[in-house]
């Protein structure tokens, strides 16, 4: 009966560890990317300044069309007064429209529209920003996950080394010191496995905050990435064509120049067109009184104080600093991807060499434990050499992955990196924050 009760206490326990580890998801950079501009609230918040934008472009357009407007009233005299009516009812009817003679209310709409586009690229830039951030935190577990390897690598080769060294202790050829030393190493070692265990979940919980995920899932390695043959000259012309910043600045300056015909519109008179019809009656319905009416006005400054000359000349001063703005912002994008150009093949051009410190590390560590066991080397010198194998693992690792890194920042830096991703996930702009 014991034996029965302990066996259904064993396939209950399985059950409820395979059930836990079915609840774990498993995504790749993409999906969690994906994830986040569907869910993030970032992402959703400039959303809706897109759809403010909207609102004020629909508040300029209807200024473009006439407004129409009605009134009824009705009165009712308890006191009968002679050659007074009992009551009297009326409504009126009237269509008004006024504007600029160049035309100014068009150029507003007109401005309006070009906001729209303008928060439109502040949150397609925004969004790769904080896809990229995401991106960087992905390789951050990515490393996390690889110092942990190397930890648990290095504690089990400690392990074998304190054998070693209690083994030629047992017959007195090394020592006690070097047991010690051996122990010290190895809760060195143990202690940097669970620095690094704290540091893989607080990668994945920052992770898992940034896509608005639970925090139990996995994450799949990433795909390898083909490497773009541009020059340097072909990845600054391709950020300067697709950078959402100077294609913001390219149509604030548009706006600029028609500020400028805004203000110079102050100079041209406003027409106003007016059409009513009136009617009225009371209780003696042989009486009716109707009217037809229309009017134009014309309404023209001839003296302001000069405030209309200031605002032309303070459009036209805008206009002007925009031009400079776009200049400097040319100048700190082409830098940003020299940058990050440099960086790439710096990492590349490190990449062999690490790999051949890697080689000699790990046959240096062999040759001095194989020397260690035969007395030819001291307990000192394998930790020398498991330390520079340890070093040299957490380099190659380190660079391994700050080059996949380098090769997405490319396209992220160049104003391509979110339209790829959509076009692989298909995703489109209506997505954003939905």
């Amino acid at each position: 009966m014991k034996l029965f009760s302990l066996f259904v206490l064993i396939l209950v326990g399985t059950s409820s560890l395979c059930a836990q580890d079915a609840t774990i998801e498993t995504f790749n950079l993409d999906q969690l990317l994906k994830s986040a501009v569907f869910k993030a609230d970032k992402i959703k918040y400039k959303y809706e300044d897109n759809n403010l934008a909207k609102a004020y472009s629909d508040i300029a357009r209807a200024v473009l069309f006439p407004k129409l407007t009605t009134q009824a009233a009705y009165s009712r005299f308890w006191k009968e007064m002679q050659d007074q009516s009992k009551w009297v009812g009326s409504w009126n009817i009237s269509l008004s429209q006024s504007f600029t003679l160049n035309g100014k209310e068009f150029i507003y709409y007109r401005i309006s529209e070009y906001n729209r586009k303008q928060t439109f690229y502040d949150l397609w830039r925004l969004t790769e920003t904080y896809l990229f951030e995401i991106v960087q935190a992905y390789y951050m577990v990515l490393k996390a996950q690889k110092v942990i390897e190397i930890s648990e690598a290095n504690v089990l080769r400690l392990i074998r080394h304190q054998k070693a060294v209690a083994d030629r202790l047992s017959v007195n050829e090394v020592a006690k010191t070097a047991l010690y030393r051996a122990k010290a190493e190895l809760s060195d070692a143990q202690t940097e496995n669970k620095r690094a265990i704290n540091a893989h979940r607080i990668a994945m919980a920052s992770l898992a905050r940034m896509v608005c995920i639970p925090n139990t899932f996995e994450i799949q390695p990433p795909e390898t990435i083909v490497p773009k043959k541009n020059n340097l000259a072909q990845w600054v012309k391709q950020g300067l064509d697709n950078r959402s910043e100077i294609m913001k600045l390219n149509i604030a300056n548009q706006m600029a120049k028609d500020q400028v015909a805004v203000a110079k519109g102050e100079y041209w008179p406003t027409i106003s067109f007016q059409a009513s019809y009136y009617d009225s009656e009371d209780n003696t319905p042989d009486d009716p009184e109707y009217n037809i009416s229309g009017a134009v006005t014309l309404d023209y400054a001839f003296f302001d104080g000069g405030i209309r000359a200031a605002k032309v000349a303070e459009a036209k001063i805008e206009k002007k600093r925009m031009h400079f703005l776009i200049q400097d912002m040319t100048r700190d994008i082409a830098l940003e991807i020299e940058t990050a150009y440099l960086e790439l093949n710096t990492q590349i051009s490190l990449l062999q060499s690490l790999k051949d410190q890697l080689t000699y590390a790990e046959e240096n560590f062999e040759a001095v434990a194989n020397q260690f066991q035969f007395g030819m080397a001291t307990s000192v010198d394998v930790m020398d050499a498991n330390t520079l194998l340890v070093t040299s693992e957490r380099k190659l690792a380190e660079v391994s992955y700050d080059i996949q890194l380098a090769q997405i920042k490319m396209d992220y830096v160049s104003g391509v990196f979110l339209k790829d991703l959509a076009q692989r996930t298909q995703l489109s702009y209506k997505d954003f924050g939905r």
